[in-house]
């Protein structure tokens, strides 16, 4: 197992007084060290669940605990998670403040709740407290990355991979950030090798298939189909099919984007890009009661996701278009108005801006939007799919931009 000399000894010192906490400890990481694997996340709670019962005051096990909420709420988007998260968060911290850990665990829960600014201070408290702790230099460049401060992110991701160079986490998430900055071919490289690390995880997969598909190459977009397709051979995951509905979509194969969006929220319906992807696919189709009813179905899980992480920018963003379609401009103005203000580089938040913008009747705004979004990595494929913007594709003073 991929654990830190700062694990093993218990971060601090702080070991728990029973053995069998600590095993239970054990196993809940190297659970949670595959959490790609189906089943292993909630085996990896029980474990450290357990672990605290025993040793109530092994702050580690409760840092590690709420790492662990934490991820699960990130697929799952169930408030309730993100509160478990915090909990044990900041019980590990008052039972030991010199923990890294700890404050790694908190700086996560600020990253989901959107306070970058608290998360990056909670990431540099833990890296003062243990400059080799990983998670925390993978932590720290999510926050930078999500701030738009993309060259410390980017230090911070490959730091925070050097420091763990046999697990696949670190190139995964080293893959996610140069896709999501304009940068597929970089990704490509890394995401091949987290496969090569772990040639039975289905993430890398998946994640490969985003990267060949912002390639903007039409070529490659039956290599992205196999990398999607070998991902849910491996684990049928509704992330999976959820990027295959979105993968058909770009391609206009929109009945197989419904049916792939479908398996999805067989498995998660408390996504609402899902829900949204399904929506646009039903629009092209001009099957407009089913795309309201998908529609609707986004909205009421954004709305609820917003209220625990208000400054979460791509939610604003996306709630704002989704607003503009339904016709309610004052509410889309005012979402789109917070996203900007969050996070104005950003390309997905660009792009819903530019939707929004077009829906409420401002095409000067939206043809703005969509060239800053283009400019700061939105691929050409991803444009085919969002029905909203192709009459902002085709205005005479929308220019793309040569990157």
């Amino acid at each position: 197992m991929n654990i830190t000399g700062a694990d093993e000894a218990g971060g601090t010192g702080q070991q728990p007084t029973n053995r069998a906490a600590y095993e239970d400890y054990l196993a809940g990481v190297g659970y949670f060290q595959r959490h790609d694997k189906p089943g292993n996340i909630d085996l990896a709670i029980a474990a450290l669940q357990r672990a605290v019962d025993t040793d109530p005051q092994f702050a580690l096990g409760y840092a590690r605990l709420a790492e662990v909420y934490t991820m699960k709420y990130r697929l799952n988007s169930d408030p309730e998670l993100l509160k478990r998260a915090e909990s044990n968060g900041r019980r590990a911290a008052e039972l030991d403040h010199r923990l890294a850990s700890s404050y790694v665990a908190l700086g996560q829960i600020h990253e989901l709740k959107g306070d970058q600014d608290l998360a990056i201070e909670e990431f540099q408290r833990a890296v003062s407290l243990d400059p080799r702790d990983p998670d925390a230099a993978a932590g720290i460049a999510v926050a930078y990355s999500n701030a738009g401060r993309n060259a410390e992110a980017e230090a911070a991701y490959l730091k925070a991979a050097a420091l763990r160079p046999d697990d696949w986490k670190g190139y995964n998430d080293l893959g996610l950030f140069y896709d999501s900055t304009g940068r597929p071919r970089e990704a490509v490289t890394q995401f091949n090798r987290a496969i090569t690390l772990t040639p039975d995880n289905s993430w890398p997969y998946t994640n490969l298939a985003l990267a060949y598909m912002d390639l903007d190459d039409p070529k490659m977009l039956g290599e992205a189909e196999a990398a999607l397709k070998k991902a849910i051979s491996i684990n049928p995951t509704f992330g999976a099919y959820a990027d295959l509905g979105f993968l058909y979509g770009e391609e206009h194969r929109f009945y197989e984007s419904i049916e792939a969006s479908e398996a999805a929220l067989k498995l998660n319906k408390e996504r609402d890009d899902i829900w949204e992807n399904l929506a646009d696919a039903h629009e092209w189709l001009g099957e407009h009661e089913k795309a309201e009813d998908a529609r609707q179905n986004a909205i009421k899980l954004l709305e609820r996701n917003l209220k625990v992480s208000p400054k979460n920018a791509q939610g604003q963003a996306t709630l704002a278009a989704l607003y503009a379609k339904e016709g309610f401009r004052d509410k889309a103005l005012e979402h789109l108005q917070v996203s900007l203000a969050l996070s104005p580089d950003n390309q997905y938040v660009l792009a819903q801006v530019a939707d929004a913008y077009e829906l409420v009747g401002r095409r000067k705004e939206a043809v703005q939007a969509l060239e800053q979004a283009v400019a700061h990595g939105l691929s050409k494929t991803q444009l085919n799919e969002d029905p909203a913007i192709q009459a902002v594709l085709k205005d005479p003073s929308f220019r793309m931009p040569v990157l």
